[in-house]
């Protein structure tokens, strides 16, 4: 039985949070617990029943080109923090190894690491205050000598807000 201080949307949140790190056994025991507690909850039963696995099929599903409604943290998977660590490397290492080209390999880096940053930051839905300490700490970063501070920033993210 679930303690009073977990709400339903909190078991939610948590069941949401389980599939999206494929534990799917702790998912399907919160979304239980979920449903003994509200069995009217339409939410928890839809995850539920998407838990379950499929009987077998007669036929199988034809293979469009229709776009899909995953979202590109949903397609790399486990993939998605490797690219944003290897993003941060080649902004951060790129300039030393590029040569000529440093400036360019800066840039460039700085600005594909940073779109990672947003697209991960709105899928992770951190509180208001974190995300605006965060660009603070950017902005500032971008001033001369400020870098360590993006770095800071960078660490701070992985280390207490990233899930």
């Amino acid at each position: 039985m679930t303690q009073p201080a977990e709400t339903v949307e909190y078991l939610l949140t948590k069941a949401r949070l389980e599939m999206r790190r494929n534990q799917q056994a702790q998912a399907e025991a919160t979304l239980r617990g979920i449903l003994a507690q509200d069995p009217a909850c339409a939410e928890a039963a839809s995850m539920l029943a998407a838990l379950q696995p499929a009987g077998p099929a007669v036929m199988p599903a034809p293979v469009t080109d229709a776009p899909t409604n995953a979202t590109v943290i949903e397609r790399l998977g486990s993939n998605w923090p490797i690219l944003g660590w290897a993003l941060f490397a080649v902004w951060f290492l790129g300039p030393y190894v590029a040569g000529q080209a440093a400036p360019l390999v800066f840039l460039g880096g700085l600005a594909l690491w940073l779109l990672w940053w947003i697209i991960d930051v709105v899928d992770q839905r951190p509180t208001w205050w974190h995300v605006a300490i965060g660009v603070v700490m950017l902005a500032i970063g971008i001033l001369p000598r400020g870098g360590l501070l993006m770095i800071a920033a960078w660490v701070i993210y992985w280390t207490r807000v990233r899930e």
